[in-house]
């Protein structure tokens, strides 16, 4: 899609950002925000079909990109009711994340496969001003851990707590999924810690102007 167009799209990657014709902005606003990150487990079973004979099943975790994550529980469990096939399990996580808005756009930054999310960027003390700024740097260092979603700015309120954990259970395929919820175990000190920080900065720049 050409950059020309300005297409306007309000959930994408921020790495595409170039696609869907973005504008950098300064942030207005910085808070905790929670995003809905859903992923599928399967039995990936032994040669000698366990536990008959041969070895134990393994499990294995896989998520759809960029489409695994959603605003609302409610638009993850109905993305999961399309996908789900027989003999598989998903599993949902409340993420906590930093929403950094603009007048435009707003940015959701988080982190996956961790317990302690974006722990890894508390050590720079780069200024972060723009939307931008912040995408740009907590740029992944690996593949499968950090996400940056571009979207429209009132998307997200500020997260209810606790956040939690959901994993499906099924009752036959001519039903909908039942779910366990427990209280997930993510460290947020990080993530506050960067809340602050690009909060601080945006209130000394805006003492300037």
């Amino acid at each position: 899609m050409p950059v020309s167009t300005k297409v306007k799209k309000l959930w994408f990657p921020f790495e595409d950002r170039d696609e869907y014709g973005f504008e950098d902005e300064t942030a207005v606003a910085c808070w905790l925000g929670k995003l809905f990150h859903f992923h599928q487990g399967r039995n990936v079973w032994g040669p000698n079909n366990w536990p008959f004979g041969g070895k134990a099943p393994n499990w294995s975790n896989t998520y759809p990109g960029s489409n695994s994550f959603c605003s609302e529980l409610a638009d993850a469990k109905a993305k999961i009711e399309k996908l789900r096939r027989q003999g598989s399990r998903w599993g949902i996580d409340e993420l906590p994340v930093i929403v950094i808005s603009g007048q435009t756009y707003s940015l959701i930054v988080g982190e996956i496969n961790t317990d302690a999310p974006l722990s890894g960027f508390l050590s720079s003390r780069r200024k972060l001003l723009t939307l931008q700024d912040v995408g740009l740097h907590f740029n992944p260092r690996s593949p499968n851990s950090v996400f940056r979603i571009v979207s429209r700015p009132n998307l997200f309120i500020p997260a209810l707590l606790p956040f939690h954990t959901h994993q499906s259970k099924s009752h036959g395929g001519g039903y909908f999924l039942n779910w366990h919820i427990s209280v997930g175990d993510k460290d947020l000190r990080a993530v506050l810690a960067l809340i602050c920080r690009i909060t601080k900065a945006l209130q000394r720049e805006g003492r300037r102007q």
